[in-house]
């Protein structure tokens, strides 16, 4: 097995430029034209994400049609994201081969991925507090 190596640090010389990076990507499940705003929308945190579509191929000057193409030749979906956005607990990465957009498809399962994460988290949290009172009685 190789052991973990720690990325190296990143100095960020105008924070405000790192400040715009995480707002555009609140923008994109929050905001009113975010490409993933109907699963940011309802949630009981804020989360922070990007979407995005690779293509497998390219078109030169055709349209491109996904149902009139070999599966294995349709878009794969792309997203990235973490939660909650004041302070982060889950950053995930979700590649969905031949998926189509990412908007569609990887968007929607790296939301699951990351309320079922926080969900248990607070749960186990919850528990944590009832076992420690009980301790104290």
């Amino acid at each position: 097995a190789i052991p973990p190596k720690p990325a190296e640090q990143i100095e960020i010389k105008k924070i405000s430029n790192w400040e715009d990076v995480i707002q555009g990507m609140k923008d994109v499940m929050h905001g009113r034209k975010g490409t993933a705003r109907k699963y940011g929308k309802g949630l009981p945190f804020k989360m922070a994400g990007k979407t995005g579509t690779a293509q497998v191929f390219s078109l030169n000057s055709a349209k491109y049609n996904a149902s009139e193409l070999d599966k294995s030749l349709h878009d794969h979906s792309l997203f990235v994201g973490f939660a909650p956005v004041d302070k982060p607990q889950i950053a995930v990465a979700i590649i969905a081969e031949n998926a189509g957009s990412g908007s569609k498809t990887a968007a929607p399962l790296a939301v699951k991925v990351i309320k079922r994460y926080l969900a248990d988290k607070m749960q186990s949290k919850d528990n944590q507090k009832i076992k420690q009172k009980s301790k104290n009685k």
